[in-house]
């Protein structure tokens, strides 16, 4: 397959992504009672095989984001991952900073995409980034009372059904709990929120559970006054492979 072509069909590929995605609202609602939630991917593309051949089939699979950087196969976990969506396999695929945000470090999938597309590497990437801005930002499961996303809850912006496609905080947040202290966030965007704007979020919307990402060298579920925030990364690049699995209710390392 000649480079042209490649370049053809990866383009096509994130253009019919992006019109599948933009079909989604800002937030997804069900009640499904079979559940994997696969942390950041980063370039590992046997994560995906996993995904495909122990999770797909048997439960949904919502992917927390942050599907290029860091690892060396960005664009091929970015493409399969839009096929499972654009095959309609039973996925969720919420956006991370790195999927919506051009201003990021490391950025090295820029290495990636020059290597493979030459000249045309920008077009490739702003494909993408054009296409996960209209990802859901936001899973919510009613049945566990829970709420996925990629970074954390936006800084005083409860109402979840009011949330909107692209924000900029829900891909860079983090909570207090995994290690930070509260207010604006040393990442130099975004926020760390306390654990007293947590516990009043969670009572306000009547959840129980948080699932994350965007640390991804944690794979831990954190206790809070009966409330659980869990922080889950599924790239080799941090040493450790997780994913939260429902109704188990527990990070299963692979």
């Amino acid at each position: 397959m000649g480079e042209s072509m490649k370049f053809e069909e990866v383009m096509e590929k994130f253009e019919k992504l992006r019109e599948k995605l933009k079909q989604e609202p800002p937030v997804l609602f069900d009640n499904v009672r079979k559940l994997a939630f696969v942390g950041d991917i980063h370039g590992d593309a046997e994560t995906v095989e996993y995904v495909k051949e122990n999770l797909l089939g048997k439960r949904k699979v919502v992917f927390l984001g942050d599907f290029v950087d860091r690892g060396e196969r960005g664009t091929k976990v970015a493409c399969e991952v839009a096929d499972l969506k654009l095959k309609g396999e039973d996925v969720v695929i919420l956006p991370g900073n790195h999927d919506i945000s051009l201003n990021v470090y490391p950025r090295d999938w820029k290495l990636q995409l020059v290597r493979e597309f030459g000249s045309k590497w920008r077009e490739v990437e702003l494909a993408y980034v054009s296409a996960m801005k209209e990802a859901p930002v936001a899973y919510v499961n009613r049945a566990y009372k829970l709420l996925a996303l990629h970074g954390f809850i936006p800084k005083r912006r409860w109402d979840i059904e009011k949330w909107e496609k692209g924000d900029e905080e829900i891909v860079w947040n983090d909570p207090e709990i995994t290690g930070s202290a509260p207010g604006r966030s040393p990442r130099g965007v975004g926020w760390v929120i306390s654990n007293e704007e947590t516990l009043e979020f969670l009572r306000k919307n009547r959840l129980s559970v948080i699932v994350r990402s965007h640390q991804p060298y944690l794979n831990e579920v954190f206790e809070m006054n009966g409330f659980r925030i869990v922080n889950v990364g599924s790239s080799s690049h941090y040493g450790k492979r997780g994913s939260y699995l429902l109704p188990e209710g527990e990070i299963k390392f692979f």
